[in-house]
Formats: structure tokens, sequence, C-alpha cells
């Protein structure tokens, strides 16, 4: 019943878009509306390939063989998968499906591109998919592997289990793709036991062990699941290899950290592609290897390899990292001859903005942002992190106010003192974030204040303004300072003033509080305007009488 609904619903929706485009219902006229609709490609004319009346010539005859009935209907069906594989929409894919069920094609070839790429469109694998599947009474392997991969790629991943196991109780084997599907929703859910059995199954079934799909697959599998040596003994074991199968390795042990490991690997890769390069330069670059990451892009430019701005953005951050701004202006001539410029490339602008403001030159990164064509979230990232860790750089006494700020620094940390890294609140490394606190416009106040006024007034108020509210990092800052120093220090942010005096503040140290408590520091601060109004009125009466009594 459910067969019969899916063919007259199928076919009734052909024979609306077929009378809509003002055709016949003959194969010749529908084969050529669809190709027309989803293909560049002009298809044959079946009736030009019928059978010709053979005639009797001279000895220089040529005969014409006709194409067979099984001739007629391979073409049709590649043509057909040609066809849906340029398929964008259901709809394109149910007219393909009815005119497959009507000229009889309802076998696996043809069903098997269906069924793919209906969860290339991401169509529920459990509904059409799956009655597309069911219509076939004998499936074969590749059948089953699309509706395995189907439920693989969008899950339940169960479900790909149950239906291998149901294909195999039926007596169907598996193709590589098949175990390719099942590893990599094993190491989509990190499920390495399951793994390990599917691993079982490739050598029990035999033939896969020399398959290098499936290989390649296995060792994804194991290196997502974070079984590295597994991975690598798959890899020894694999009687052929090729790049991905190196470079797959290299990769996961520098992400792992072990780029020795990687090195030897690479070392005895026969080829070294771009791919395996650019995974040795980031490698290096993002282990604290900077020096390493431009030996290999230099030795990468000599071999005559291509680049792409992948490669760049790790060669980029290496020379951030060393802030070595002589390889970065090199680094950015070779981008450029690539035609991966800043003006042009947003990946690489951003980069070298980073790298710049790193390094400490401002204004080159910011001609490069002015410059870019196109910016991202990052570029303006980077910017604003570039002008925040470096400040006002063009103050006169910019280096002497970094030492005294420096030497104050020294002095907390011995009484306890550490950063508060979650006042900054950018997704960057843990020693940008300390950088950025170290240059907040309070403490650079504080150490200004400091140095000019150690000799001539020694234990005089500091007293700063700002406009934004006082970070927490500051807030413990400035109370560890009063105390270090001796000095009182007053602030002044957009909420209130706040008095730090031998390591306490007047707010009573209210970041240090429950909002709960809020309540009890505005009373405190209430009281203490009061008392302060109350002592500049008695001040006032004193000045008063004094003038009267002259």
């Amino acid at each position: 019943m459910l067969s019969n609904l899916l063919y007259c619903a199928l076919l009734c929706q052909l024979r609306c878009c077929t009378t809509i485009a003002g055709i016949n219902r003959d194969y010749d006229c529908v084969m050529v509306t669809l190709s027309r609709k989803f293909s560049t490609t002009a298809i044959p004319n079946p009736k030009l390939l019928q059978p010709q009346p053979q005639t009797t010539t001279t000895s220089t005859t040529q005969f014409f063989i006709p194409f067979s009935q099984l001739q007629q209907r391979k073409l049709l069906e590649s043509r057909l998968v040609s066809i849906l594989d340029g398929c964008t929409h259901l709809t394109q894919i149910k007219q393909v499906h009815a005119h497959i069920l009507r000229k009889g094609l309802d076998q696996c070839y043809c069903l098997t591109k269906l069924i793919r790429m209906l969860t290339k469109l991401d169509v529920p694998v459990h509904s059409y998919p799956r009655i597309v599947f069911h219509q076939v009474k004998y499936p074969n392997p590749f059948l089953w592997t699309a509706l395995i991969r189907g439920y693989a790629t969008q899950g339940p991943f169960s479900e790909s289990v149950v239906l291998y196991n149901r294909m195999r109780s039926e007596g169907t084997g598996p193709v590589s793709f098949t175990f390719s599907a099942l590893f990599k929703a094993c190491g989509a859910v990190f499920d390495v036991g399951l793994g390990r059995q599917i691993h079982a199954q490739t050598i029990l079934i035999g033939g896969f062990a020399s398959d290098l799909f499936v290989g390649n697959t296995m060792i994804d599998m194991y290196v997502k699941c974070g079984f590295l040596e597994c991975a690598r003994k798959v890899f020894d074991e694999m009687p052929m290899r090729d790049v991905v199968s190196w470079t797959e390795l290299i990769v996961a042990y520098a992400k792992s950290g072990d780029m020795g490991s990687a090195w030897e690997l690479f070392r005895g890769l026969p080829v070294k592609d771009m791919v395996a390069w650019t995974a040795m330069v980031t490698g290096y670059a993002q282990n604290g290897k900077p020096r390493e990451a431009l030996e290999c892009f230099e030795r990468m430019q000599d071999a005559g390899v291509k680049t792409d701005e992948v490669t760049l953005v790790g060669v980029i951050s290496a020379c951030a990292l060393l802030g070595a701004t002589k390889y970065g202006n090199w680094v950015r001539s070779v981008a450029e001859s690539y035609g991966f410029g800043p003006t042009e490339n947003v990946v690489v602008g951003s980069a070298l903005i980073d790298m710049y403001s790193k390094c400490g030159i401002v204004e080159d990164a910011y001609n490069i942002f002015e410059g870019m064509k196109e910016r991202n979230v990052y570029s303006y990232s980077s910017m604003i992190v570039g002008f925040a860790m470096h400040g006002d750089m063009t103050h006169p006494q910019y280096a002497e106010i970094k030492r005294a700020l420096a030497d104050l620094l020294d002095r907390l940390k011995a009484k306890g003192y550490q950063p508060n890294l979650g006042s900054v609140s950018y997704d960057i490394s843990d020693d940008e974030k300390k950088l950025i606190l170290m240059n907040h416009s309070e403490k650079l106040a504080l150490a200004y204040g400091l140095l000019n006024t150690e000799s001539t007034d020694a234990g005089c108020t500091i007293q700063i303004m700002k406009n934004l509210r006082i970070c927490e990092d500051c807030h413990t800052f400035m109370c560890s300072a009063s105390q270090v120093t001796g000095r009182e220090i007053v602030v002044k942010d957009n909420m209130r003033f706040h008095h730090f005096r031998d390591g306490a503040c007047s707010c009573d140290n209210f970041w240090n509080q429950e909002p709960s408590a809020w309540r009890k520091v505005f009373v405190a601060d209430v009281e203490d305007v009061k008392m302060q109004v109350s002592t500049i009125n008695r001040t006032a009466e004193r000045d008063e009488a004094r003038k009267e009594h002259t």
C-alpha cells in the first residue's frame, strides 16, 4: 500500500511538472525537459539509437551496431545519476524519482545516489530515504551503505549499527564505504569501544586490511577518540599509504605537542605537499616553537611548494611569538606575491594586525587595518587588543612609566598578588591577558604618580580619575599597592570614589561581595558622604568664626 501511494504521489508530481512545461509524457520529452532543468549535457534521443535496416554494398560497407536494450538502460541510469548530482531542491529529486519509477529503474544504482542526495539536503533519514530503501526487495551493499551513512551523519548513530547488523544477518557483505561511514560516526561520538569492534570486523570478514580508504578513516577514528598509539599501529601495518595517511598522523602528533614524532613522520613522507608542510609550520607555531616554524617555512619556499592563507597565518603567528618584525615583513611580501596581501585577504590581514600589535608597532597594525577592504570580528578584536596592550606610546615618559610599573608589579607579586585573568573578556592566551591588564589606564596612572612624586612628595595622596568602572583586577592591584607603597590612593570611576588605604578600600572590598551585600555598601557610602559633608560644614563654620574674630 505504501509503495503504491509513493508511486502515485511521485508520478502525479512528475505529470504536473510536465504539464507546466507544456511537453508530452513520453520518454523523449520527459528526459529532454529534465536535462534542460538539471543538466548542461544533452541526452541522446533513444529513437536515434534504434537498429537501422541493413543494406548490402561493396566490401568496404560499414555495419552499424545498435545499442542493446541493456546498454540503453545503462545510459539512462548514468544520465539520471548525473541529473541527481545537480539537484539542489527536494522537488527536483522527487521529479527524478518519479521518472525512475516510471521507467522501471527502481533498482540499487539510481536509488543509492537518490538516498545520498536526500541526506545531503538534510532530509530526515527515517522519512523519505527510508521509504525509498524499503521499495527495493534485494538491496545491494551500496544501497545499505547509503542508508547507514545517512544515520551516521544525521543520527541516531545507533541506528546505523543496527542497519549494519541487519545487513550482515541478511547475507549482504559490506564494502569499504560501509566501514568508512561507521568509523567516521564512531569518531564523531568518541566511541572507541565500538570503533574497535568494527576494526575487528574488517579483519574477520577479510579483504579490508589492505584497503587504503578504510585504513585512513580508521586512523582518523582513533585520533579523534584520543588513542594516538592505536592510530600509529594502524598506520605502521598499512601495506599502502598516501599523503592523507601521513598528514593525519602528523597533525595528530602536532596537536598532542609531540613535534619530534611529527618531524620524524614528515621526514619519511615521500612526496611533501602543501598540506603536509602547513601541518608542520602551524604545529611548530602552536607549540611555542616559532624559530622552527620559520625555518620550516623557509624550507617550504626553497622546495618550491606553493602556500595558502592557512600556512601564512601559521608563520605570521610565529613571527608574533618571536616579536620579529623583520621576518614578519618578509612573510608579508611572500603573501603578497601569492595574491594573499592584507588589503585583499581578511584572514592574512587580521593575522598581520595581531603580529604588528604584539611586536609593539601599533601604527603599522593600524595602517593595515585602515587599508583592508573587508574586516571581520577578528580584525577589529586584534586592533582593539593592540591598542589596549600598548596604550599611549607617544608619552615622553612612556619607557620610565613602564619600568616603574614593572618594579611595582614585582613587589606586589612578592606579597602574593596574582593577576585576575577573568577581568579580560577576550578569547586570547593567558600571557596576552596579563599584558593587557598591566596596560590598564589606572595602573599606568599610578605608576606615573609614583614616578613623579617619589623625590618631591613621597607621602602625598595619589588621585586618579577615569570615566569607566574600575575592573576587579585593578581594584585588587590598588589595594595591594596602597599597602606596599604606604600611599593613599583615590580612584574615581563612573560609579563612586574608591579610597585605598593600608591594603583596604572604603567600599569594603566591594568586588569580593555578593549582590546581597550591595545595599550595605550603598549605606556605607551614604554615611561616608554624610560624614564628609559634616566635616566640610564644620570647617566652613570655623573659617567664618575666625574671620569674625579678626
